[in-house]
């Protein structure tokens, strides 16, 4: 059981992460004080009313996957949030998400992938015009 509440503080840390939220910024968002929210992260606790609120303000944050840890992370087509950190008056910004930083590798990366998915949709073509040509013999 308590390697379980570690798991689901592993993930709900992981969402903060990937969302761009401190700790601060959450309990601002929400009437969590930083000790439950760092219980909850550190598995030490197991508050359901307050898993409960945090799906409630985190409409995007997939249930299944946080419990579970089955299924994506986020739900398809869901608002981000109720409230933006950038709501709150003086919001710093390193409260909002920021972008990856630049990969001086990645424009070459994406001409490879571009290239790629090109041969594929050839293959892909010339797979269903071949499909096509044996359905109209039989």
């Amino acid at each position: 059981m308590a390697s379980n509440l570690r798991l689901i503080g592993t993930r709900l840390k992981e969402y903060l992460q990937l969302r761009g939220l401190t700790i601060s910024s959450v309990t601002r968002m929400t009437d969590f004080s930083s000790q439950e929210l760092d219980a909850i992260i550190e598995g030490t606790e197991y508050p359901i009313a307050r898993l409960e609120q945090l799906f409630d303000t985190f409409q995007d944050l997939n249930p299944r996957w946080l419990l579970h840890g089955e299924a994506p992370m986020l739900l398809i087509g869901t608002p981000r949030t109720k409230r933006e950190p950038s709501e709150f008056v003086g919001a710093p910004d390193r409260l909002r998400p920021r972008p990856a930083p630049a990969d001086p590798d990645a424009r070459e990366q994406v001409l490879d992938l571009q290239e790629q998915i090109a041969a594929l949709r050839a293959t892909v073509e010339e797979l269903s015009d071949r499909l096509a040509r044996l359905e109209a013999r039989n």
